[in-house]
């Protein structure tokens, strides 16, 4: 089998994988909430007009955001499963 078909046989996988699935759905929700859309305007308005401190809390309030550490927490865990699979090959 050539090289270019056992890449695709194993981005099948990959995209069939638990670990992806979560990662797409969370990043998905992660990029189109209306509300953290919203904070990461406020706190680049804030930032860009000198308002450090305001923008520090905001980004403090931002960070602990559910979807936020639940779309950092699969994110690695996605880029850990492809890092295992890179050091397969």
């Amino acid at each position: 089998m050539d090289p270019i078909e056992q890449a695709k046989i194993v981005k099948s996988k990959l995209d069939e994988h638990e670990v992806t699935k979560e990662y797409v759905r969370l990043k998905n929700l992660f990029e189109n909430d209306e509300e953290l859309k919203r904070m990461r305007r406020d706190i680049a308005r804030l930032a860009s007009e000198g308002k450090e401190k305001e923008a520090d809390n905001l980004r403090d309030l931002y960070n602990k955001h559910p979807l936020v550490n639940n779309y950092h927490e699969a994110k690695e865990e996605y880029q850990h499963l492809v890092s295992t699979i890179c050091n397969l090959f």
